[in-house]
Formats: structure tokens, sequence, C-alpha cells
């Protein structure tokens, strides 16, 4: 969200809309959430029917040319129970503070139509407000790409799919001409 408001794309009004409004529907589903490590080609297949679901890809090193794949670093979401017996077999895993799954496909089920108006209301640009400050992009993190308005199906993403945190760092620096091992990004936030 703050990314959100530095890039101009929402009020300092609307960026606390969206806070009250992603806040409010994430009660509408129970759950919990870990970090943990990962190997994102095995991922789907580890995680099928155990309820959890990739929550955000946090870091995913970039194996040299003829070396293995390395375990990404990953938050994973969904019901307590599952969370619970998933970190009862990987000792790994580290339970983290929300009460909430976030970015579980169960959101995406929950929504009524009156969080559905809320969301779209959010993609609402505030009267007089300049979209896109200049020399700051927005990088969504549910497409590791530019974007240059949030609608209602930005948001549905947002809530219901992971967030690449390491694809976003790929996008910025090679749009930046930044070569993948020859530079460091830092995140804030």
């Amino acid at each position: 969200l703050a990314a959100a408001h530095a890039s101009g794309l929402l009020s300092l009004e609307k960026t606390l809309e969206a806070a009250m409004t992603l806040g409010q529907i994430a009660t509408k589903v129970s759950g919990a959430m870990m970090h943990t490590k990962l190997m994102l080609s095995t991922a789907e297949t580890e995680l099928k029917d155990t309820g959890i679901a990739l929550a955000a890809i946090n870091v995913a090193p970039v194996a040299a040319a003829g070396q293995p794949e390395e375990p990404a670093h990953v938050t994973l979401c969904g019901p307590e129970a599952a969370v619970e017996s998933w970190m009862f077999q990987d000792e790994a895993a580290a339970r983290m503070r929300p009460k909430h799954p976030w970015h579980h496909p169960s959101y995406a089920d929950a929504l009524g139509d009156a969080d559905r108006r809320s969301l779209a209301a959010l993609g609402s640009p505030a009267a007089g407000h300049r979209q896109g400050r200049a020399g700051c992009r927005f990088i969504s993190a549910t497409k590791a790409a530019d974007v240059s308005a949030l609608d209602v199906q930005h948001w549905v993403a947002w809530l219901s799919t992971p967030v690449d945190f390491a694809g976003m760092v790929r996008h910025l620096a090679s749009s930046c001409g930044l070569a993948p091992r020859s530079s460091a990004i830092i995140e804030i936030g």
C-alpha cells in the first residue's frame, strides 16, 4: 500500500481506505502463515491436497549454469490445522504473526458483491491526484511487472494469489539494466 501511495496511484485517503477494506476482508478467512524453504520446482506437488498455499516467494536463488536448484525462501499459508501439521514435519518452518492466511486462494471465494464493490472503489483515483509521480514506478507484487492502475482484479489477485517479491526484484533489476548476480537491491518495508 505504501508503494501504491508513493507511486501516486493512491492518495493518502485511498491508501488508508485500502488498508481498512483489506483488513475487513481478511477477517473472512481464518488461518495462519509460516516461513520456510521450498524447492519451487516441486512446490505444487508438495502443497497439493494439504490446504496449504504458497503466499509469497521471498527469495529465489538463481542457480548458476549446471548447478542444482536451491530452495527458495517462501511464505506458506492455510487453515490453522494444516499449518500446524506442516510445521510438525518441517523443522525449518517458523510461524508468522498474522492470524489470517493472506494471499490464500480461498479469499477469492470468500468475496461477496459488497467486497468486490469496495475493492473496485479503491481503484478510483482521487480528484486532482496526479497519477504516477515522476521517477517512482509501481511494480505489482502479484504480476512482478509495472502497473499503472489498480483495479478490482489487482486487489482480488493481491488477496488470493502469491506475491512474488523475488520476481519483482528480478523485474526491477532487468528493467534498470542490472545483471542478476552483479547487484543488490534492498527492500525496506
